[in-house]
């Protein structure tokens, strides 16, 4: 006889991957994936071409992904609030297509004070509905058991690599205008996953995946299965957030330098440019591989155990860099090896966010962890050129890159957290 759950949940025996999650897990891919990969791979490639239409300098040509960024950082604590007042469906489809909006402007921007004006007030708070806040708090209502994976996915950096091919074509045959009226398109169309989304089980009398019947009930009921829901405050008075924000500013911080040095730093090795740029594609392709690997290992062991496995592996390919001389082959594979840790930060984040505050805080959290990142977004490589100015090489940034991630190894090998929530795979 085939047993079922609770009405309207899925049949017991139903297959592992008839579950509802799955779907929202596939969106919020997707999502993530047009919010930040989209940008971030077109961009790069439409940079030179930027400043020879608006003749202007290779400074401000390139500024477009540091103002979006700056105005995600800042805006991701309302997100954050905005996520848990409603529906996650209205919020993403409301960022598509301010996204949307924002491409066709930049089609049409008269002079690079203007695409600078979009990216900072148009696609910045649109990029803020749609990515990282909306689509993790999406799969962390969705799921409990397989959560880091499932983080570990949705923030794979796929696009990044898909866009920079296919925005190259565009552009050859139909100039910026076509890459912006493109990514407008892509937006729009976004729209068609998104109208399928639904921000929780409870919505539809479900349970999320891996819970079980009795907590299931539970949260249906409106029980408060969970804990307390914090306000903004509390969030940021409580001593496990700020343990989350230093340690994950630090371990961004790393990843920023290495994405902006890293071809500068083979260069001053002796490395080519063709063979310089290698590392930077392997250290790319390496971090979607490593955001599933370390969701896979914080399920089995729990994030915090999980980021201090990172930190301190994270220092050896570091420490190479000092060691390694002119020689392609050693630095390809280091730099992979870099991009394999560095993937793990954002969804490893959100596993600890969702253990130690609960999945009730997580979106308020994340946007507030967000916020805290900016100094560290924007100050890791600025600090490690001044460095780099003053030493004339790049061994002290390095260095100090590696003390940064012992600390953060031994402050979560040692922080105890007070949690609150579900404690997801610890």
């Amino acid at each position: 006889m085939r047993m079922v759950s609770a009405p309207g949940a899925m049949p017991v025996n139903a297959g592992r991957f008839a579950h509802p999650a799955w779907r929202m897990l596939i969106i919020a891919f997707l999502a993530q994936n047009c919010a930040i990969g989209m940008n971030f791979g077109i961009y790069g490639t439409i940079v030179a071409a930027l400043e020879a239409n608006y003749q202007t300098s290779r400074a401000l040509a390139a500024s477009g992904l540091a103002v979006m960024t700056m105005v995600m950082g800042l805006l991701s604590p309302v997100a954050g609030e905005l996520v848990r007042r409603y529906s996650i469906r209205t919020l993403m489809i409301a960022g598509t297509l301010v996204n949307a909006v924002g491409y066709v402007l930049l089609a049409f921007a008269p002079s690079i004070e203007v695409v600078l004006l979009i990216y900072g007030a148009v696609i910045g708070p649109g990029v803020c509905l749609l990515g990282v806040i909306p689509s993790s708090s999406l799969v962390s209502n969705w799921f409990l058991a397989g959560k880091g994976r499932a983080l570990g996915f949705v923030n794979m950096p796929v696009f990044v690599a898909i866009f920079p091919l296919l925005t190259a074509l565009v552009l050859e045959r139909f100039g910026l205008v076509g890459v912006f009226l493109m990514a407008a398109a892509i937006s729009l169309l976004l729209v068609l996953a998104l109208v399928m989304v639904v921000s929780s089980p409870g919505e539809r009398g479900l349970k999320r995946y891996g819970e079980s019947e009795g907590e299931a009930e539970a949260q249906n009921a409106g029980a408060d299965a969970e804990g307390p829901v914090l306000t903004g405050r509390q969030i940021n008075a409580s001593r496990s957030f700020q343990v989350i924000w230093l340690g994950i500013g630090l371990l961004t911080a790393g990843g920023v330098m290495m994405t902006t040095h890293i071809v500068p730093l083979a260069l001053d090795k002796g490395l080519e440019l063709p063979a310089a740029s290698l590392l930077l594609s392997s250290f790319g392709v390496c971090a979607a591989a490593g955001a599933l690997l370390f969701g896979w290992l914080a399920d089995r062991i729990g994030g915090q155990k999980a980021i201090v496995v990172q930190a301190f592996t994270w220092t050896l390919p570091w420490a190479a860099l000092l060691l390694l001389g002119a020689s392609a082959a050693p630095l390809i594979i280091v730099a992979g090896l870099l991009g394999l840790i560095s993937g793990a930060i954002v969804g490893l984040c959100g596993v600890v966010v969702s253990a130690w505050l609960g999945s009730q805080n997580f979106a308020a959290a994340m946007g507030y962890v967000y916020f805290y990142k900016v100094p560290f977004l924007f100050g890791a490589a600025p600090l490690a050129g001044y460095l780099y100015d003053r030493t004339g090489g790049y061994d002290l940034p390095v260095i100090i890159h590696i003390a940064t991630f012992v600390f953060v190894g031994l402050m979560f090998a040692f922080f105890r957290p007070r949690k609150i929530g579900d404690a997801v795979s610890s």
